[in-house]
C-alpha cells in the first residue's frame, strides 16, 4: 500500500494549447505509481483566445483538483513553447566562471534579448570544431520575466503553490530518460532522440550521455494537421479533427467514405514531411556538428504521435528506431482508464512535471526556467 501523504509527487501541471493535464505520482520503496490523473479540453471556440484560457482554467482547475482527488497544493508547470525562445551559440573556450555572462552578452547582442528582462538559462551540448580550434557549442533558453510573473500569479490566485517552473523539453527528456531500458543508460554514449508532437508546435530534442545536447522548437502540430485538412475539405477546423478522429478511431461508418478520406491523407501528408524534413535536418546537423554521433532511436510523444501518415513519413526521411512514447510502463495505469484505448503519449509532459520533485534514479537536475 502506498503512502500517499509522505511519498507524493507534486502534481504535474501540463497546460497545453488544446487541453489541461494533471499528474501526480507516488513513489515507495523503489516502484512508481499514480495516486490521481485528471484531463479536460478547452472547447473548440477558445483554443486560440488566451484570455478565454485563463478564465477557463481559473474557473475549472479548482474543480478538476477537486474531482480527482489530488493530495496537496505544490504543482510543477511547464512554460509554453509560444513563450519559450531557443537558440543556438558557439562560443570560444574560455574559463566556466565567465561562461554566464559571456552568454547572456551574446544573446543580448546577437538576439536582442535583454537580460534584465529575461529569464535566461542554458545547456552546454560540448566542444565542436577541429582539435585545437575547439569551440564550445551551447543552447540557450529565454523567458520573459512577465511571463513567469503571469503564470505564478495565475496559479497563485487559483490556491496552488508553484515549487517549479519547467521547458518542455526537459520535462520530456525526464519522462524519456526514466523510460529507456535500464541497459541503455548503462551505456555511456547513447544518444536518442525526442519529438513531442503537439497542437500548435513540435519539439525536438536530442541527449547524449544522458544529457540533454540539442533542443528545437517548430511550430507546426496539430493545428496545421486540422487547418489543412479543412482548407482542403472546406470545412471547420474542429470539424476536421472530428473527421481525422474518427479515422484513427478506425470508424467502420466512415470506412466507406474512400474519397474523404483519400482527400484527408493527401492534406496531411504534406504537413507530416514537413515535420519529417525538419527532424531529418535536426539529425543532420547534430550528426555533423558532433562528427558523426546521429540519434540511435526516436521516441515520439504528444497529442498528435499516433498520426499514422506521421510515422509513415519519418520512416522515408530517418534510418533510425521509431517507437512510441510509454510513459506509463511499469506504472499501475488504474486512475488512466478512463482514456480508454491504452495509448499515453500524450501524458509524456505531465509525466515529465511530476518526475521534477522526486528523485528517481538521479533525475533530479538544474532547471531550465
Amino acid at each position: 500500500m502506498f503512502d500517499y501523504f509522505k511519498k507524493t509527487s507534486a502534481i504535474g501541471l501540463d497546460l497545453g494549447h488544446s487541453s489541461i493535464r494533471l499528474l501526480q505520482l507516488v513513489y515507495d520503496k523503489g516502484s512508481l505509481g499514480l495516486c490521481a490523473a485528471a484531463e479536460e479540453f478547452y472547447p473548440s471556440e477558445i483554443i486560440d483566445d488566451f484570455d478565454s484560457k485563463i478564465a477557463f482554467v481559473k474557473e475549472r482547475l479548482p474543480q478538476i483538483l477537486k474531482r480527482g482527488r489530488f493530495v496537496g497544493n505544490q504543482v510543477v508547470s511547464a512554460i509554453d513553447n509560444s513563450d519559450l525562445s531557443v537558440k543556438p551559440l558557439r562560443l570560444e573556450v574560455a574559463d566556466d566562471t565567465t561562461l554566464e555572462s559571456d552568454i547572456k552578452r551574446e544573446v543580448s547582442t546577437r538576439f536582442s534579448i535583454d537580460p534584465e528582462e529575461n529569464e535566461i538559462n542554458y545547456i552546454v551540448s560540448g566542444l565542436v570544431g577541429a582539435e585545437g580550434q575547439n569551440k564550445r557549442e551551447v543552447v540557450v533558453f529565454s523567458v520573459s520575466r512577465e511571463v513567469i510573473s503571469q503564470r505564478l500569479k495565475l496559479l497563485d490566485d487559483i490556491g496552488l503553490e508553484s515549487i517549479g517552473l519547467d521547458i518542455l523539453p526537459s520535462a520530456i527528456f525526464r519522462c524519456s530518460l526514466l523510460r529507456q531500458a535500464k541497459s541503455d543508460q548503462e551505456k555511456r554514449d547513447v544518444t536518442f532522440a525526442m519529438v513531442d508532437i503537439g497542437s500548435a508546435y513540435t519539439t525536438i530534442t536530442i541527449a547524449r550521455d544522458n544529457k540533454i545536447a540539442f533542443v528545437k522548437v517548430v511550430p507546426l502540430g496539430g493545428k496545421q494537421f486540422n487547418e489543412t485538412v479543412a482548407s482542403r475539405l472546406g470545412i471547420t477546423p474542429s470539424e476536421a479533427w472530428l473527421l481525422r478522429k474518427r479515422l484513427l478511431n478506425e470508424d467502420i461508418a466512415f470506412a466507406t467514405q474512400i474519397s474523404t478520406q483519400q482527400a484527408i491523407a493527401d492534406s496531411l501528408a504534406v504537413v507530416t514531411a514537413k515535420i519529417a524534413r525538419e527532424i531529418s535536418l535536426c539529425f543532420r546537423y547534430y550528426a555533423v556538428t558532433f562528427r558523426g554521433q546521429s540519434p540511435g532511436s526516436l521516441i515520439l510523444s504528444g497529442g498528435e504521435a499516433r498520426e499514422p501518415l506521421l510515422t509513415k513519413a519519418l520512416h522515408n526521411y530517418l534510418d533510425t528506431d521509431i517507437k512510441m512514447s510509454a510513459p506509463f510502463k511499469g506504472v499501475d495505469e488504474e486512475l488512466l482508464a478512463f482514456h480508454g484505448d491504452g495509448n499515453y503519449s500524450e501524458w509524456t509532459v505531465a509525466m515529465g512535471l511530476s518526475l521534477k520533485s522526486i528523485n528517481v534514479s538521479g533525475l533530479l537536475e538544474k532547471s531550465y526556467v
